[in-house]
C-alpha cells in the first residue's frame, strides 16, 4: 500500500475542488480467524493451487499440545486460522479479502481499494453527494462478507478521513454499525495522511512525543540489565573463590607419586564440599 499516492490524490482532489475520503479498515486476529472452508472456496473460485493450499491446510491442522507451564493438555487440533509465519500466509490471505474486494468493486468501480496483508483501505475523489453513496456502500459490502466469513472488522482501529470534516462526520453516522469514527488526520502504515492541500507532522509529532516518554522505561531496562550484570559477576567471583579455597595447592612438590595419590583419595570429599 503506497501510502504517498493516498496522499497525493488526496492533495489533487482538493486542487480540484473535490471531496476526499478514505476508510481503513483493519481485521481483528485476522491469520487466527480464517476458516479454512472458506479458504477453499475461494481458491477454487480464484484458481489457486489446490495441491499447494492442501499442503498448507494438513501443516496447519497437524496435532498438538498446549503447555502452560508444567500442565500439559490432551491432543487437539486446530480447525481455523492459518500462521502468520508461513512462507504462504500472505497468499492465503490475499485469498481471503480478495472475493469481498472483488464483489464491492463490481457495486462501486469508481471507489480505489488498496491491501496490506490485513489491512484494507478504500479511497475515492468526486463530490459529496458520489462519495457518500459509493464510498460507503463499497466499505459496507466489504465489511459485511468479511463477517459473513467468520473475520471481525475492528471497531478500535478502524477509521475514516475526509478533505471536509462535515463530510467526514457523514461517513461517521453511515458507518455506525461497524463503530467507525471519523478523524482529521490518521495514520496509513505510519505515514501521516493529510485529508487536504497541505501536508501534516501531527502523526511524527505524537510519536515522538510517545517515544520521550518511554525513554525513562528503557533506560529503568538498561539499569536492571546492569544489575543483573553485576550480580551474576560477583556470583561467578564467588564461585571461584571457593573453587580457589578448595582447589589443592599447585606446589612444585606436585610431582612426587605420594602428594598425587593422597589428592586424587580426597578428591570427591571436596567435590561435594564445593558443591
Amino acid at each position: 500500500m503506497a501510502a504517498w499516492k493516498q496522499d497525493a490524490r488526496a492533495e489533487h482532489a482538493v486542487k480540484c475542488n473535490l471531496v476526499y475520503g478514505i476508510v481503513l479498515l483493519d481485521l481483528v486476529k485476522a491469520f487466527e480467524r480464517i476458516r479454512h472452508a472458506y479458504l477453499l472456496k475461494a481458491a477454487i473460485q480464484h484458481a489457486y493451487p489446490l495441491w499447494l493450499l492442501r499442503l498448507s491446510l494438513a501443516t496447519y491442522r497437524l496435532f498438538r499440545i498446549v503447555r502452560v507451564g508444567s500442565a500439559c493438555s490432551q491432543t487437539v487440533q486446530a480447525t481455523r486460522g492459518i500462521t502468520a509465519g508461513s512462507g504462504f500466509a500472505t497468499s492465503e490471505m490475499r485469498l481471503a479479502v480478495l472475493t469481498p474486494l472483488d464483489d464491492a468493486h463490481r457495486a462501486h468501480p469508481t471507489v480505489v481499494p488498496t491491501a496490506f496483508v490485513d489491512d484494507i483501505a478504500c479511497e475515492l475523489a468526486a463530490t459529496e453527494s458520489i462519495l457518500l453513496t459509493h464510498l460507503v456502500g463499497f466499505v459496507l459490502i466489504v465489511c459485511n462478507a468479511m463477517e459473513n466469513t467468520g473475520n471481525e472488522i475492528s471497531r478500535k482501529k478502524s477509521i475514516c478521513s475526509a478533505s471536509c470534516s462535515d463530510v467526514g462526520m457523514k461517513m461517521q453516522k453511515a458507518l455506525e454499525k461497524f463503530r467507525i469514527k471519523f478523524h482529521q488526520r490518521v495514520k496509513s502504515l505510519v505515514t501521516g495522511l493529510g485529508a487536504g492541500s497541505v501536508r501534516n507532522v501531527t502523526v511524527l509529532r505524537k510519536r515522538l512525543l510517545d517515544f520521550r516518554a518511554r525513554i525513562g522505561r528503557f533506560a529503568s531496562l538498561g539499569r536492571t540489565s546492569s544489575t543483573n550484570q553485576r550480580a551474576c559477576s560477583e556470583f561467578c567471583g564467588d564461585m571461584d573463590n571457593n573453587q580457589r579455597k578448595t582447589r589443592p595447592p599447585m606446589t612444585k612438590h606436585m610431582n612426587h607419586p605420594n602428594q598425587l595419590k593422597e589428592i586424587s583419595k580426597n578428591l570427591p570429599a571436596m567435590v561435594s564440599e564445593a558443591n
